[in-house]
């Protein structure tokens, strides 16, 4: 009995520890993410592997039309031995990993100028050693357009641009009105004829003393 509880006890605490370190190993991944069409997206996607050691052998993303569930397509990928490979796709030539997976666990993809064809379930799925494989699922949804607003910096070139533009119109207009008025301006001359003079002479009277 002694014996077989000897033999329980380490095979218990080996489970129990076993279990503990997988727990702690998980995709981290956000499950739905929503962008503007043209605008360039990055799906996050690290691997937590907690306090034991793993090697990465491979990381790979997959893309899947919501609509058909049965196909999906490999997008890009990266193994420890051939480094990053991108797949032939309508991705091909915008995708790409925001870091080097062979550095660090992390493996989120940066998606430029997103289409409205773009959308769909992508899956980031991790092949370590001696853990195995794992996926996490996130989904995006792309929004047609948006308002075209304009930077705080791109706004205030335009305020400045106007606010110049009255101060030469006023000052122009200012000097131009002034130069019409000193030309429509004339001096005018009094002048008398001898008959007027004669006319304006002043007659006295003989006023006896």
């Amino acid at each position: 009995m002694m014996d077989l509880f000897s033999k329980f006890i380490p095979l218990l605490l080996s489970y129990t520890t076993l279990l503990t370190e997988l727990q702690g190993q998980r995709v981290d991944i956000v499950s739905e993410i929503s962008v503007y069409q043209s605008d360039d997206v990055t799906l996050p996607c690290r691997f937590v592997h907690g306090h034991t050691e793993n090697k990465l052998i491979q990381v790979e993303w997959f893309w899947r039309n919501p609509s058909n569930k049965n196909v999906s397509i490999r997008v890009i990928l990266f193994n420890e031995k051939y480094g990053i490979y991108l797949n032939n796709t309508f991705l091909k030539d915008r995708v790409n990993f925001s870091t080097n997976p062979n550095l660090t666990f992390e493996a989120s993809i940066i998606i430029k100028h997103v289409k409205l064809t773009d959308q769909g379930v992508y899956s980031c799925g991790y092949t370590t050693y001696p853990r195995g494989k794992q996926i996490g699922v996130t989904t995006l949804k792309v929004q047609e357009g948006k308002l075209n607003l304009l930077s705080t910096a791109a706004t205030a070139r335009i305020v400045t641009v106007i606010l110049i533009t009255v101060i030469l119109t006023s000052v122009g207009y200012f000097f131009i009105n002034k130069r019409r008025r000193a030309a429509s301006t004339s001096v005018n001359y009094i002048t008398q004829s001898p008959d007027d003079l004669q006319q304006g002479e002043i007659t006295y009277a003989n006023v006896p003393v």
